[in-house]
Protein backbone atom coordinates (compact mmCIF):
# COMPACT_ATOMS: atom_id res chain seq x y z
CA UNK A 1 0.00 0.00 0.00
CA UNK A 2 2.66 2.48 0.61
CA UNK A 3 4.80 1.66 -2.44
CA UNK A 4 1.51 2.26 -4.49
CA UNK A 5 -0.23 5.00 -3.37
CA UNK A 6 2.39 7.67 -4.76
CA UNK A 7 2.00 5.85 -8.06
CA UNK A 8 -1.75 5.86 -7.88
CA UNK A 9 -1.76 9.36 -6.98
CA UNK A 10 0.73 10.50 -9.19
CA UNK A 11 -0.88 8.55 -12.38
CA UNK A 12 -4.14 10.26 -11.35
CA UNK A 13 -2.26 13.88 -11.23
CA UNK A 14 -0.82 13.26 -14.60
CA UNK A 15 -3.98 12.02 -15.96
CA UNK A 16 -5.84 15.50 -14.85
CA UNK A 17 -3.24 17.57 -16.05
CA UNK A 18 -2.92 16.16 -19.40
CA UNK A 19 -6.68 16.49 -19.60
CA UNK A 20 -6.73 19.93 -18.45
CA UNK A 21 -3.53 21.10 -20.37
CA UNK A 22 -2.99 22.23 -23.81
CA UNK A 23 -1.18 18.59 -25.01
CA UNK A 24 0.56 20.92 -28.16
CA UNK A 25 2.04 23.41 -26.59
CA UNK A 26 3.33 20.82 -23.38
CA UNK A 27 4.68 18.32 -26.10
CA UNK A 28 6.77 21.14 -27.68
CA UNK A 29 8.24 21.92 -24.69
CA UNK A 30 9.60 18.71 -24.25
CA UNK A 31 11.16 18.76 -27.70
CA UNK A 32 12.57 22.04 -26.68
CA UNK A 33 14.55 20.44 -23.68
CA UNK A 34 15.21 16.80 -25.32
CA UNK A 35 18.70 16.53 -24.10
CA UNK A 36 17.00 16.94 -20.05
CA UNK A 37 15.23 14.13 -20.99
CA UNK A 38 17.97 12.31 -21.60
CA UNK A 39 19.51 12.86 -18.85
CA UNK A 40 17.02 11.70 -16.67
CA UNK A 41 16.78 8.54 -19.19
CA UNK A 42 20.51 7.72 -18.26
CA UNK A 43 19.64 8.22 -14.43
CA UNK A 44 16.92 5.55 -14.85
CA UNK A 45 19.13 3.47 -16.58
CA UNK A 46 21.85 3.21 -14.45
CA UNK A 47 19.11 2.51 -11.70
CA UNK A 48 18.59 -0.36 -13.99
CA UNK A 49 22.09 -1.56 -13.94
CA UNK A 50 22.59 -0.69 -9.95
CA UNK A 51 26.00 -2.15 -8.11
CA UNK A 52 24.11 -1.49 -4.77
CA UNK A 53 24.02 -4.92 -2.32
CA UNK A 54 20.96 -6.18 -1.93
CA UNK A 55 19.06 -3.89 -4.41
CA UNK A 56 15.76 -5.90 -5.88
CA UNK A 57 13.88 -5.70 -8.96
CA UNK A 58 10.74 -5.12 -7.30
CA UNK A 59 12.53 -1.99 -5.58
CA UNK A 60 14.32 -0.79 -8.86
CA UNK A 61 10.94 -1.13 -10.90
CA UNK A 62 9.00 0.77 -8.17
CA UNK A 63 11.59 3.50 -7.63
CA UNK A 64 11.55 4.25 -12.06
CA UNK A 65 8.14 3.87 -11.94
CA UNK A 66 7.10 6.57 -9.11
CA UNK A 67 10.14 8.93 -10.63
CA UNK A 68 8.72 8.87 -14.00
CA UNK A 69 5.07 9.34 -12.72
CA UNK A 70 6.20 12.29 -10.16
CA UNK A 71 8.24 14.24 -12.71
CA UNK A 72 5.63 14.25 -15.71
CA UNK A 73 2.93 14.97 -13.03
CA UNK A 74 4.83 18.05 -11.76
CA UNK A 75 5.95 19.04 -15.26
CA UNK A 76 2.41 18.99 -16.13
CA UNK A 77 1.56 21.13 -13.34
CA UNK A 78 3.41 23.33 -14.01
CA UNK A 79 3.08 24.01 -17.58
CA UNK A 80 -0.79 24.02 -16.24
CA UNK A 81 -0.44 26.93 -13.87
CA UNK A 82 2.15 29.03 -16.75
CA UNK A 83 -0.06 28.43 -19.85
CA UNK A 84 -3.81 28.89 -17.55
CA UNK A 85 -2.82 31.36 -14.65
CA UNK A 86 0.29 32.81 -16.45
CA UNK A 87 2.07 31.87 -12.97
CA UNK A 88 5.69 33.82 -13.33
CA UNK A 89 9.02 31.70 -12.79
CA UNK A 90 9.04 33.57 -9.26
CA UNK A 91 5.03 32.42 -8.44
CA UNK A 92 5.81 28.69 -9.36
CA UNK A 93 9.16 28.59 -7.09
CA UNK A 94 7.68 30.35 -4.04
CA UNK A 95 4.64 28.43 -3.97
CA UNK A 96 5.48 24.82 -5.57
CA UNK A 97 9.56 24.70 -3.87
CA UNK A 98 10.09 27.16 -1.14
CA UNK A 99 6.69 26.78 0.61
CA UNK A 100 6.81 22.58 0.46
CA UNK A 101 10.95 22.39 1.36
CA UNK A 102 10.03 25.10 4.12
CA UNK A 103 7.68 22.85 5.37
CA UNK A 104 9.60 19.86 5.50
CA UNK A 105 12.26 21.68 7.39
CA UNK A 106 9.53 22.30 9.08
CA UNK A 107 8.97 19.00 10.05
CA UNK A 108 12.35 17.91 11.00
CA UNK A 109 12.49 20.89 13.48
CA UNK A 110 9.51 19.67 15.02
CA UNK A 111 10.50 15.87 15.39
CA UNK A 112 13.87 16.52 16.35
CA UNK A 113 12.90 18.85 18.97
CA UNK A 114 10.28 16.30 19.93
CA UNK A 115 13.06 13.49 20.23
CA UNK A 116 11.15 11.18 17.62
CA UNK A 117 14.20 9.49 15.45
CA UNK A 118 12.05 7.77 12.04
CA UNK A 119 14.96 6.03 11.24
CA UNK A 120 18.40 4.06 11.76
CA UNK A 121 21.18 6.42 11.47
CA UNK A 122 23.81 5.50 8.95
CA UNK A 123 26.75 7.57 11.39
CA UNK A 124 28.09 6.91 14.52
CA UNK A 125 28.37 8.46 17.49
CA UNK A 126 31.69 9.64 16.89
CA UNK A 127 30.80 11.28 13.27
CA UNK A 128 27.69 13.18 15.03
CA UNK A 129 28.53 14.14 18.31
CA UNK A 130 30.73 16.76 16.83
CA UNK A 131 30.15 20.69 18.21
CA UNK A 132 28.77 23.28 15.70
CA UNK A 133 31.24 25.37 14.64
CA UNK A 134 29.48 28.59 13.79
CA UNK A 135 27.14 28.21 16.87
CA UNK A 136 29.64 28.29 19.12
CA UNK A 137 30.45 31.98 17.94
CA UNK A 138 27.13 32.77 19.40
CA UNK A 139 27.77 30.98 22.49
CA UNK A 140 25.64 27.59 21.93
CA UNK A 141 28.01 24.55 22.57
CA UNK A 142 25.66 21.87 21.02
CA UNK A 143 26.51 19.01 18.89
CA UNK A 144 25.80 19.07 15.39
CA UNK A 145 22.14 17.76 14.90
CA UNK A 146 21.03 14.91 12.23
CA UNK A 147 17.70 15.45 11.61
CA UNK A 148 14.81 12.42 11.52
CA UNK A 149 14.20 12.76 8.01
CA UNK A 150 17.63 13.45 6.59
CA UNK A 151 19.47 10.81 4.69
CA UNK A 152 22.75 12.30 5.92
CA UNK A 153 24.41 15.29 7.14
CA UNK A 154 25.58 16.21 3.89
CA UNK A 155 22.33 15.47 1.60
CA UNK A 156 20.16 17.69 3.69
CA UNK A 157 23.00 20.48 3.88
CA UNK A 158 22.73 20.87 0.11
CA UNK A 159 18.97 20.96 0.00
CA UNK A 160 18.79 23.62 2.65
CA UNK A 161 21.96 25.18 1.30
CA UNK A 162 20.36 25.54 -2.07
CA UNK A 163 16.77 26.25 -0.46
CA UNK A 164 19.04 28.97 1.64
CA UNK A 165 20.25 31.00 -2.02
CA UNK A 166 16.98 31.38 -3.81
CA UNK A 167 14.98 32.72 -0.48
CA UNK A 168 17.91 35.01 0.00
CA UNK A 169 18.27 35.88 -3.95
CA UNK A 170 14.09 36.94 -3.80
CA UNK A 171 15.13 38.86 -0.84
CA UNK A 172 17.78 40.39 -1.57
CA UNK A 173 18.26 40.65 -5.46
CA UNK A 174 14.61 40.22 -7.24
CA UNK A 175 12.56 43.34 -7.12
CA UNK A 176 8.88 40.93 -6.08
CA UNK A 177 8.04 41.90 -3.28
CA UNK A 178 4.87 39.80 -3.38
CA UNK A 179 6.29 36.29 -1.20
CA UNK A 180 8.42 38.94 1.39
CA UNK A 181 6.96 37.21 4.70
CA UNK A 182 7.52 33.86 3.23
CA UNK A 183 11.04 34.28 1.87
CA UNK A 184 11.67 35.83 5.59
CA UNK A 185 10.50 32.54 7.99
CA UNK A 186 12.10 30.33 5.21
CA UNK A 187 15.06 32.38 5.31
CA UNK A 188 15.53 31.75 9.17
CA UNK A 189 14.24 28.19 8.82
CA UNK A 190 16.95 27.29 6.22
CA UNK A 191 19.85 29.21 8.11
CA UNK A 192 18.63 27.96 11.07
CA UNK A 193 19.01 24.42 9.86
CA UNK A 194 22.62 24.91 8.17
CA UNK A 195 23.60 26.09 11.85
CA UNK A 196 22.22 22.89 13.38
CA UNK A 197 23.85 20.82 10.83
CA UNK A 198 27.08 22.95 10.82
CA UNK A 199 27.57 22.67 6.75
CA UNK A 200 29.98 26.18 6.22
CA UNK A 201 29.89 25.78 2.49
CA UNK A 202 26.46 25.55 2.04
CA UNK A 203 25.84 29.36 4.37
CA UNK A 204 28.85 30.52 2.60
CA UNK A 205 27.96 29.80 -1.19
CA UNK A 206 24.30 31.31 -0.93
CA UNK A 207 26.06 34.80 0.43
CA UNK A 208 28.54 34.79 -2.25
CA UNK A 209 26.01 34.28 -5.10
CA UNK A 210 23.73 36.59 -3.78
CA UNK A 211 26.54 38.98 -3.64
CA UNK A 212 27.69 38.54 -7.14
CA UNK A 213 24.19 39.06 -8.33
CA UNK A 214 24.00 42.56 -6.26
CA UNK A 215 27.09 43.79 -7.95
CA UNK A 216 26.86 42.13 -11.75
CA UNK A 217 23.19 41.45 -12.41
CA UNK A 218 23.57 44.75 -14.49
CA UNK A 219 26.21 43.94 -16.28
CA UNK A 220 25.79 42.64 -19.88
CA UNK A 221 29.10 41.17 -20.03
CA UNK A 222 28.23 38.89 -16.74
CA UNK A 223 24.64 37.73 -17.85
CA UNK A 224 26.47 36.75 -21.53
CA UNK A 225 29.37 34.44 -19.70
CA UNK A 226 27.08 32.59 -17.79
CA UNK A 227 27.14 29.96 -19.56
CA UNK A 228 31.05 29.55 -18.98
CA UNK A 229 30.37 28.96 -15.07
CA UNK A 230 29.66 25.08 -16.37
CA UNK A 231 33.37 25.00 -16.63
CA UNK A 232 33.02 24.46 -13.17
CA UNK A 233 31.95 21.66 -13.29
CA UNK A 234 34.84 20.01 -14.73
CA UNK A 235 37.41 22.55 -13.13
CA UNK A 236 36.17 21.89 -9.62
CA UNK A 237 38.53 19.51 -7.92
CA UNK A 238 40.96 21.33 -9.61
CA UNK A 239 39.92 24.56 -8.73
CA UNK A 240 39.56 23.62 -4.80
CA UNK A 241 42.90 22.18 -5.26
CA UNK A 242 44.63 25.54 -5.98
CA UNK A 243 42.31 27.91 -3.53
CA UNK A 244 43.00 25.62 -1.00
CA UNK A 245 46.62 26.75 0.03
CA UNK A 246 45.87 30.29 -0.43
CA UNK A 247 43.26 29.66 2.11
CA UNK A 248 45.30 28.44 4.34
CA UNK A 249 47.24 32.27 4.57
CA UNK A 250 43.89 33.63 5.76
CA UNK A 251 43.75 34.38 8.85
CA UNK A 252 40.25 33.64 10.20
CA UNK A 253 40.06 30.42 7.77
CA UNK A 254 41.58 28.90 10.61
CA UNK A 255 38.63 29.59 13.19
CA UNK A 256 35.92 28.18 11.01
CA UNK A 257 37.16 24.91 10.30
CA UNK A 258 37.52 21.83 13.13
CA UNK A 259 41.11 21.23 12.25
CA UNK A 260 44.28 21.55 10.15
CA UNK A 261 43.97 18.74 8.60
CA UNK A 262 40.41 19.30 7.39
CA UNK A 263 41.06 22.60 4.92
CA UNK A 264 44.88 20.88 3.65
CA UNK A 265 42.90 17.25 2.85
CA UNK A 266 39.81 19.32 1.84
CA UNK A 267 38.27 17.07 4.85
CA UNK A 268 39.55 13.74 2.94
CA UNK A 269 38.80 14.51 -0.61
CA UNK A 270 41.76 14.95 -2.15
CA UNK A 271 42.42 11.92 -1.32
CA UNK A 272 39.35 10.41 -2.58
CA UNK A 273 39.99 12.49 -5.79
CA UNK A 274 43.39 10.67 -6.26
CA UNK A 275 41.81 7.39 -6.31
CA UNK A 276 39.25 8.39 -9.02
CA UNK A 277 41.52 10.15 -11.14
CA UNK A 278 44.02 6.77 -11.19
CA UNK A 279 40.92 5.02 -12.47
CA UNK A 280 40.39 7.25 -15.52
CA UNK A 281 43.81 7.94 -16.84
CA UNK A 282 43.93 4.84 -18.23
CA UNK A 283 40.81 4.33 -20.81
CA UNK A 284 38.38 1.36 -20.57
CA UNK A 285 36.03 0.52 -23.19
CA UNK A 286 33.36 0.42 -19.39
CA UNK A 287 34.05 3.83 -19.26
CA UNK A 288 31.78 5.11 -22.36
CA UNK A 289 29.05 4.46 -20.49
CA UNK A 290 29.77 4.02 -16.86
CA UNK A 291 29.61 0.98 -14.24
CA UNK A 292 25.83 2.17 -13.39
CA UNK A 293 24.20 3.56 -10.03
CA UNK A 294 26.99 2.93 -7.14
CA UNK A 295 29.77 2.77 -9.98
CA UNK A 296 32.26 3.33 -7.94
CA UNK A 297 31.16 0.37 -6.02
CA UNK A 298 30.72 -1.67 -8.91
CA UNK A 299 33.99 -0.76 -10.25
CA UNK A 300 36.21 -1.86 -6.73
CA UNK A 301 37.69 1.71 -7.02
CA UNK A 302 35.99 2.99 -3.63
CA UNK A 303 37.74 0.00 -1.64
CA UNK A 304 40.40 2.33 -1.71
CA UNK A 305 38.75 4.81 0.62
CA UNK A 306 36.67 3.05 2.33
CA UNK A 307 39.31 3.45 5.30
CA UNK A 308 38.17 7.31 5.81
CA UNK A 309 34.92 6.59 6.09
CA UNK A 310 35.54 3.51 9.21
CA UNK A 311 33.34 5.05 11.59
CA UNK A 312 30.46 4.96 9.48
CA UNK A 313 28.24 2.03 9.25
CA UNK A 314 28.36 1.95 5.07
CA UNK A 315 31.59 3.13 4.71
CA UNK A 316 32.80 1.11 1.85
CA UNK A 317 29.50 2.49 -0.28
CA UNK A 318 30.19 6.45 -0.08
CA UNK A 319 30.63 8.38 -2.95
CA UNK A 320 33.64 10.46 -4.49
CA UNK A 321 32.07 13.31 -2.67
CA UNK A 322 32.13 15.13 -6.07
CA UNK A 323 29.40 15.37 -9.21
CA UNK A 324 32.00 14.97 -11.91
CA UNK A 325 33.55 12.11 -11.09
CA UNK A 326 30.11 10.21 -9.82
CA UNK A 327 28.65 10.94 -13.03
CA UNK A 328 31.57 9.07 -14.76
CA UNK A 329 31.77 5.74 -12.36
CA UNK A 330 27.97 6.40 -12.86
CA UNK A 331 27.49 7.31 -16.67
CA UNK A 332 30.14 7.40 -18.48
CA UNK A 333 31.61 10.10 -20.40
CA UNK A 334 28.33 9.85 -22.33
CA UNK A 335 26.62 10.74 -19.14
CA UNK A 336 29.36 13.59 -18.32
CA UNK A 337 28.63 14.76 -21.86
CA UNK A 338 24.91 14.97 -21.36
CA UNK A 339 24.87 16.69 -17.98
CA UNK A 340 27.15 19.36 -18.74
CA UNK A 341 25.04 20.24 -21.75
CA UNK A 342 22.23 20.41 -19.79
CA UNK A 343 23.86 22.97 -17.19
CA UNK A 344 25.64 24.98 -20.01
CA UNK A 345 21.77 25.16 -22.36
CA UNK A 346 20.47 26.19 -19.28
CA UNK A 347 22.50 29.23 -18.08
CA UNK A 348 22.12 29.94 -22.03
CA UNK A 349 19.01 30.25 -21.85
CA UNK A 350 18.46 32.00 -18.73
CA UNK A 351 21.57 34.67 -20.27
CA UNK A 352 18.81 35.23 -23.26
CA UNK A 353 15.94 35.45 -21.45
CA UNK A 354 17.43 37.61 -18.53
CA UNK A 355 15.95 41.53 -19.41
CA UNK A 356 12.59 39.61 -20.25
CA UNK A 357 12.03 38.08 -17.23
CA UNK A 358 14.91 39.03 -14.88
CA UNK A 359 13.06 38.41 -11.60
CA UNK A 360 12.71 34.89 -12.39
CA UNK A 361 15.63 34.29 -13.76
CA UNK A 362 17.84 35.47 -11.13
CA UNK A 363 16.63 33.04 -8.96
CA UNK A 364 17.31 30.44 -11.58
CA UNK A 365 20.78 31.80 -11.19
CA UNK A 366 21.21 31.58 -8.30
CA UNK A 367 19.99 27.66 -7.90
CA UNK A 368 22.18 26.23 -10.57
CA UNK A 369 24.87 28.50 -9.92
CA UNK A 370 24.90 26.98 -5.97
CA UNK A 371 24.27 23.18 -8.08
CA UNK A 372 27.93 23.70 -9.57
CA UNK A 373 29.65 25.23 -6.52
CA UNK A 374 28.21 22.83 -4.16
CA UNK A 375 28.80 19.60 -6.64
CA UNK A 376 32.36 20.20 -6.07
CA UNK A 377 32.08 18.52 -3.03
CA UNK A 378 28.97 16.79 -3.11
CA UNK A 379 27.43 14.24 -5.45
CA UNK A 380 24.50 15.95 -6.54
CA UNK A 381 23.20 13.44 -9.38
CA UNK A 382 20.53 10.43 -8.95
CA UNK A 383 19.55 8.83 -6.35
CA UNK A 384 22.31 9.14 -3.45
CA UNK A 385 20.76 12.07 -2.10
CA UNK A 386 17.05 11.39 -3.35
CA UNK A 387 15.18 14.93 -2.36
CA UNK A 388 17.83 16.65 -4.03
CA UNK A 389 17.47 14.88 -6.70
CA UNK A 390 14.06 15.97 -7.19
CA UNK A 391 15.16 19.65 -6.56
CA UNK A 392 17.19 19.41 -9.45
CA UNK A 393 14.68 18.35 -11.73
CA UNK A 394 11.70 20.42 -10.70
CA UNK A 395 13.86 23.69 -10.75
CA UNK A 396 14.86 22.13 -14.58
CA UNK A 397 11.31 21.93 -15.11
CA UNK A 398 10.64 26.02 -13.53
CA UNK A 399 12.91 26.77 -16.41
CA UNK A 400 11.39 25.30 -19.16
CA UNK A 401 8.29 26.20 -18.50
CA UNK A 402 9.39 29.91 -17.43
CA UNK A 403 11.86 30.13 -20.13
CA UNK A 404 9.57 28.76 -23.07
CA UNK A 405 9.27 30.68 -26.38
CA UNK A 406 6.27 29.60 -27.29
CA UNK A 407 4.32 29.87 -24.08
CA UNK A 408 6.24 33.28 -23.63
CA UNK A 409 5.11 34.35 -26.96
CA UNK A 410 1.61 33.47 -26.62
CA UNK A 411 1.07 35.02 -23.09
CA UNK A 412 2.41 38.55 -24.46
CA UNK A 413 0.19 37.98 -27.63
CA UNK A 414 -2.77 37.46 -25.36
CA UNK A 415 -2.25 40.00 -23.19
CA UNK A 416 -1.97 42.50 -26.00
CA UNK A 417 -5.76 41.34 -27.35
CA UNK A 418 -7.15 42.09 -24.44
CA UNK A 419 -6.49 45.52 -25.05
CA UNK A 420 -3.28 46.44 -22.56
CA UNK A 421 -0.82 48.16 -25.06
CA UNK A 422 -1.48 46.30 -28.01
CA UNK A 423 0.83 47.65 -30.49
CA UNK A 424 3.85 47.92 -28.11
CA UNK A 425 3.16 44.45 -26.96
CA UNK A 426 2.93 42.75 -30.29
CA UNK A 427 6.13 44.24 -31.45
CA UNK A 428 7.86 43.66 -28.01
CA UNK A 429 7.14 39.94 -29.27
CA UNK A 430 7.76 40.55 -32.78
CA UNK A 431 11.42 41.65 -31.72
CA UNK A 432 11.64 38.96 -29.28
CA UNK A 433 11.53 36.69 -31.30
CA UNK A 434 14.14 37.48 -33.31
CA UNK A 435 17.39 38.63 -31.28
CA UNK A 436 16.73 37.34 -27.64
CA UNK A 437 14.01 34.21 -27.80
CA UNK A 438 15.88 31.01 -28.54
CA UNK A 439 14.72 29.29 -32.11
CA UNK A 440 11.79 26.36 -30.92
CA UNK A 441 14.59 23.31 -31.58
CA UNK A 442 16.23 20.63 -29.21
CA UNK A 443 18.82 21.13 -27.14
Amino acid sequence: MIKTLPIVTSALALFYFLIISNGNYLFKTIKENLMAIFLLLLILVGNVRSNFPDQTIGFTISRTINTVLLFSAVFSAFHYYKNKYNYSIVDIVAKFIILPYCLYCLINFLLWAAGISIKESVMTDEVVNKKAVLLSYFGLNIDRVQFPLSTGLNNYAVISGAMFTICLVLLFVSNTKKYKILTIASCLVFLATLLLIDSRASIYYPILICFTLILWQKSKAYVKNMPYLTYLIVLGPLFLYLMVPLMMVLPFIESITRNSEELATGNSRFLIWSACLLEFIEFKPIHLIGFGYFGHFGSGVSASWSSIFSTWTDGDLKTSHNTFFTILFDHGYLGLVVYVLVIYNTFKRISRFWNINREGNVLLFGFFSFNIFAGITETLIGFYSPNYFILFFVFLFAEFVGNSPILVTENATSRSKNGKNFKSSTNMVRNTSNSQLPKLQSY
